[in-house]
């Protein structure tokens, strides 16, 4: 599992690891012990991929590497992970006789819809796919995993719902957004991490599979913000409208969940639910801090 120490990566390889794959957890940062599963095997980011697959030679590589670019990291760096690294890593499987490839990609843009977010960040992810689906595998199969938009506890705080949350937890006055009449579909990161797993072990043909995770359902943006609050019971006002929309940014996002409903993993946690679990999540964190601080 590359990327293990990220929001995807930590829930994935605990996953994996309660399905029973013995898990290698390579990390630029090593996370808090037992993040990944009790009896994840910690390896310190290579200089080489090789080293680690050439080394432990497993069945199933996960990646879920990923770098935004929104928090001033330099292009090279997104060129660098979100392009090259998946190649290399997918050469190294098909070099190495490792039967299955899963990358983690983005609905940011999608090869069946045509939808593509003028971004850095998606030109480097669209990249990788285009060159991932001329490689001519014959020992590996190579799964892209499109992601919708996941949400639970361990996200990056940069990130919406994280912000929202925060927000939320701490009683702000106001929280400016933009109109928030953008549907996306919401997927709760343990549906994620349990289709994931799923696709690992399944029979997929060789070549490039692209594979949507996602419930199949939108709600608008302001929606899932409003869902939020009342699981948090928050008096933050919603300030619809006070912030512009992301230039290009897409008005609709939905998995088509064929491939999903074929292995039986369509996501089943309802965003009422969802916001639920992760607002009871941040209480007890909170008062596990506010305990340790007393």
């Amino acid at each position: 599992m590359f990327g293990a120490s990220g929001f995807i990566g930590s829930h994935t390889s605990r996953q994996l690891s309660n399905d029973g794959w013995k898990v290698v957890a390579v990390s630029r940062s090593r996370p808090v012990p037992g993040l990944c599963g009790p009896d994840t095997i910690w390896v310190p980011h290579p200089q080489s991929v090789n080293e680690v697959i050439g080394f432990y030679k497993p069945s199933l590589v996960v990646n879920a590497v990923v770098c935004y670019g929104r928090q001033g990291e330099p292009l090279a760096d997104q060129i660098a992970l979100n392009s090259l690294f998946p190649i290399q890593l997918a050469e190294q499987c098909e070099a190495t006789g490792c039967s299955r490839f899963v990358h983690v990609d983005t609905f940011s843009w999608k090869p069946r819809t045509g939808a593509f977010v003028e971004a850095a960040y998606t030109k480097t992810k669209k990249f990788a796919w285009d060159m991932l689906a001329s490689m001519s595998n014959r020992r590996c199969s190579i799964a892209v995993a499109r992601l919708e938009f996941p949400y639970g506890p361990g996200d990056r705080s940069h990130k919406f719902v994280s912000k929202l949350l925060s927000a939320f937890a701490n009683d702000v006055p106001r929280f400016a957004m933009s109109d928030g009449l953008q549907e996306r579909d919401f997927v709760w990161i343990d549906d994620v991490s349990a289709a994931i797993s799923k696709i690992g072990c399944a029979e997929l043909p060789m070549g490039l599979t692209d594979i949507e995770i996602g419930t199949g359902q939108t709600i608008p943006v302001r929606e899932f913000a409003e869902i939020l609050r009342a699981a948090t019971a928050a008096t933050t006002t919603l300030g619809f409208g006070e912030l512009p929309r992301i230039p290009g940014e897409m008005q609709r996002s939905v998995a088509d969940v064929t491939w999903l409903s074929r292995l039986g993993v369509v996501p089943t946690t309802s965003v009422e639910d969802g916001c639920a679990k992760l607002a009871m999540y941040r209480s007890a964190n909170s008062s596990c801090r506010s305990n340790q601080i007393g």
